[in-house]
């Protein structure tokens, strides 16, 4: 999984992202592996709902993560919505 992780984010390093976007993608992927690893694991106790402590982690992070990339390139994705200020 970790070579998957690398062949996604080794050339998006060198394509220079902006700030913050190497970093949320790392998190995204790493939770992502980490939720449907830990189904295969069987030495954490389950927590509610049939998931342990990490997938509930993941729960979380991922979609701060993506709301996190939505707003780093909030300016390509929705430039309808970005009120740019007047010059003086």
């Amino acid at each position: 999984m970790w070579i998957i992780i690398a062949l996604i984010l080794i050339p998006l390093h060198h394509s220079n992202p902006r700030k913050g976007v190497i970093t949320l993608s790392f998190l995204i992927f790493y939770f992502l592996s980490r939720f449907f690893e830990d189904f295969f694991r069987a030495d954490y106790p389950k927590i509610y709902l049939g998931l342990d402590g990490m997938q509930w982690l993941a729960i979380l992070t991922i979609p701060l993560s993506i709301l996190g990339l939505l707003i780093l390139y909030q300016d390509i994705l929705f430039p309808k919505l970005i009120v740019k200020s007047a010059k003086k």
